[in-house]
């Protein structure tokens, strides 16, 4: 005979907590629209009543792939929690479930439990004292925030909700996430002004979400925050993730405003994990398009010099380094590393990264990787996968020859090929296919010095061409 938790969801729906309540799964669907990568809505029972608005959070997802939550199947929720949704112009409250074990598999049990119906056919319940009580403890919550704003005392006492949690269709909660990656600060400059900005990644065990400051806050929060601290925020605001510029596994991305509150927790914080990653093998870069944003823990075969370019867009100097990955696919690819990254990169020993957030580019048929504003590198991380890699290089990685999946133009591979003539060159170069690359050696026999200089500001860094009416100085361009 099987028991379920007659009545749970009734209660949960309603705001009432219930401590692992054992549910049944009658089925799963998989919401392939999601921003945030691949997302299952499930079917669950508690004998009486059947909800169809529960969703799994996404480090579960391995739960239904591996058959391990099939159609029938009890389990026991451990940790949920409740979402707000905007379904058909109504506010809809959603069951996340975060942690849970299965009881007795599906294919044992064969059948549904009880004659459960849904809480719609019945008209939908109507939650007023779960409401009043959700809302006067936001304001309690914002009330201790406001307390413990700027002060060292205990924060244990605050009540928060899970990152998986959030939507905009809350405007009270807080969250206890660990800063586990910050850029640097930004400044941009356009026709609509001029500001700054810098972003935070935070992470706790049911997500992550990207934060971003402008201005006033990138001021007031920038110094405050510290890469792998436990902070409380609240009173920021949420809006859709744009996932040209952001590959975190949330729909939505935060903002801060001028109400936001961020004070650290002093609590250890144990149970807050760092970095979630989501590694793909070298050897599947080659079938990524360009500008993808990927995860890949690699090794460092060899590395380049710290270079010195220009921008030509803004004039101002720039940092980068070359650095070779390979993985135990045998397969190697250039990653470029920039600025601060760039100038700070040793790569002594060999070092294992785990690189999250690379952007994929093509050059002249090959693949390589670059580093962005929000690119998350750790050198020799703590985690099996790494402590794998490391055996694999020192006994066989290290003894290999790897197969290269970038063609950097300028780099040391490139300059140490041999030699060729001009004339071997364009018998080999194939027109229909693009360019080739090459290396020879030749003297210069024309220098074509008509369009050497030009005309240009004469403000410090600016190296946009002036017109005959404004007051230039003659610039040498580089050939």
């Amino acid at each position: 005979m099987y028991s379920l938790t007659e009545g749970a969801l009734d209660k949960i729906m309603n705001g009432i907590e219930v401590d692992r309540p054992i549910l049944q799964i009658l089925g799963h669907k998989k919401l392939s629209s999601s921003n945030s990568g691949e997302r299952y809505r499930l079917l669950v029972s508690d004998g009486k009543r059947i909800n169809s608005f529960t969703m799994l959070a996404t480090q579960l997802n391995s739960m239904i792939t591996d058959n391990v939550l099939t159609e029938f199947s009890i389990c026991q929720i451990n940790r949920y929690a409740i979402s707000v949704v905007n379904n058909a112009g109504k506010q809809k409250r959603v069951m996340v479930i975060l942690s849970v074990d299965l009881k007795v598999a599906g294919d044992e049990v064969g059948r549904k439990i009880g004659n459960p119906t849904n809480a719609d056919a019945d008209g939908e319940s109507k939650p007023a004292q779960s409401v009043q009580s959700a809302q006067a403890a936001s304001q309690q919550q914002s009330s201790l925030m406001s307390k413990h704003s700027g002060q060292q005392s205990s924060t244990s006492d605050i009540s928060t909700i899970p990152i998986v949690a959030l939507s905009p269709y809350q405007n009270r909660w807080v969250i206890k996430a660990r800063v586990v990656n910050k850029s640097a600060i930004r400044t941009w400059s356009n026709s609509r002004g001029e500001g700054k900005l810098f972003s935070m990644d935070l992470v706790d065990e049911s997500g992550e979400i990207r934060c971003t400051a402008f201005r006033d806050q990138c001021d007031k929060f920038y110094d405050m925050i510290e890469i792998g601290k436990v902070y409380y925020i609240s009173r920021a605001s949420l809006k859709t993730a744009n996932k040209q510029f952001n590959n975190l596994k949330n729909d939505y991305e935060m903002t801060l405003t001028g109400d936001s509150e961020i004070i650290p927790c002093h609590d250890t914080g144990d149970e807050i994990p760092t970095l979630q990653f989501d590694f793909i093998p070298i050897n599947n870069i080659e079938q990524k398009e360009k500008n993808d944003i990927i995860d890949v823990l690699a090794i460092v075969k060899s590395r380049g010099d710290l270079q010195m370019l220009v921008s030509r867009t803004t004039g101002k100097d720039m940092k980068k380094r070359d650095i070779n990955l390979i993985d135990e696919s045998n397969t190697m690819v250039t990653l470029t590393l920039w600025g601060t990254q760039a100038e700070e990169f040793s790569g002594n020993d060999n070092p294992v990264l785990a690189i999250k957030g690379a952007r994929v580019g093509e050059f002249n048929g090959g693949k390589n990787l670059s580093t962005l504003s929000g690119t998350a590198v750790q050198v020799d991380p703590d985690i099996p996968e790494a402590h794998r890699l490391r055996g694999w290089f020192n006994t066989t990685g290290c003894h290999e020859e790897a197969k290269p999946l970038s063609r950097a133009f300028g780099s040391a591979a490139q300059m140490s090929q041999a030699l060729i003539t001009i004339g071997e060159a364009n018998s080999q170069i194939d027109k229909k296919n693009g360019p080739e690359i090459f290396t020879v050696k030749a003297t210069i026999n024309l220098l074509r010095t008509e369009n050497i200089l030009y005309k240009s500001c004469p403000s410090e860094n600016c190296k946009k061409k002036g017109d005959r009416s404004s007051k230039w100085h003659v610039q040498v361009r580089k050939m």
